[in-house]
Formats: C-alpha cells, structure tokens, sequence
C-alpha cells in the first residue's frame, strides 16, 4: 500500500507525530483490507469509509474496530464505543480530521509530502520546544503498560464502569 517515501524522514516533532498517527492509521486500514475477514468487519470500500470518518460521522459496527485501532484509540485519534445493537461490535468516529486526511492521501496517491502537511492548520508550528525538553518528556511518555492492561483500561473507558 505504501513505500519507506511515502513519509517524511526528517522534520520537527509536530509534523513527525502527524505523519506518525497518519502512517499508523493506513496500516490498520490496510489490515483491514488485506487480512481481516468478512465476519470481523472486512474493509471494501476504502474511499466511502474514509469519507465518512473525515466528515465526523461513525462507521458501522464490527467486531474489528475494538481490535485493530486500540493504539489510535489510545492516541486520541479515534474514538471506539461499544454497540447497542450488536453483541462484541463497536463504532468508530475520527477525531483528528488531519490525520484522516493524510491517511486518504497516502491510501489515494501513495506518498505525502511536507507541503502538504503543513497545508493542514493543525500541523502548523506555534512555538518551539527544546530537544532537551523533548528528550524529557519522551523518556517520562515511554512509560506505558503492556498490550492486556490497555485493552483492560480500553474496555473501562469504553464501558464507563
């Protein structure tokens, strides 16, 4: 689906992180395409899907969405809520329209670009931050817990209990 080119290599942390989530997201999309199956909630159609999450909408429920986006959930990039309707499904909706947007251009033309990127108003650079500050706050955000405590914490949340 993509190339090592399709994302910038190099540039500050705001724009690494967007094209981080953006990189992030296509793979759980091409998961979704590729290697889910139909009873999980096979993506198909790609563009109306993409579409619909960009114009703030929820996607229909499968069993997929609680499995394959719990690091985006975890991000802030998505929000997950269990179904109503449906026994084991969940429903999806995008909150950053940034990252659905570059996510669309990677899966539609198969690279993006800085240009791009900064076209986006979200992505643009207020202020600086010095790399000895980064480095902070990187080593104190690498604390996190390990894949059973997220889903746990996930089906809290999800849940409300």
């Amino acid at each position: 689906m993509t190339k090592p080119s399709a994302f910038s290599k190099f540039g500050n942390a705001t724009v690494e992180d967007a094209f981080d989530l953006a990189k992030l997201f296509v793979t759980s999309l091409t998961f979704g395409m590729t290697k889910s199956h139909s009873y999980r909630g096979k993506i198909t159609m790609i563009q109306r899907l993409m579409e619909k999450l960009i114009d703030g909408e929820w996607v229909s429920p499968a069993t997929a969405i609680g499995n394959d986006y719990k690091v985006l959930e975890l991000r802030g990039v998505i929000q997950v809520e269990v179904s109503l309707q449906y026994l084991n499904r969940y429903n999806m909706k995008l909150l950053k329209k940034d990252v659905g947007e570059l996510a669309l251009k990677v899966i539609n033309d198969g690279d993006i670009s800085t240009e791009v990127l900064m076209s986006i108003p979200s992505a643009s650079i207020t202020n600086y931050i010095a790399p000895e500050q980064n480095r902070t706050y990187e080593r104190k955000s690498q604390n996190s817990q390990t894949g059973k405590n997220v889903a746990e914490l996930l089906d809290i949340l999800r849940s409300g209990k």
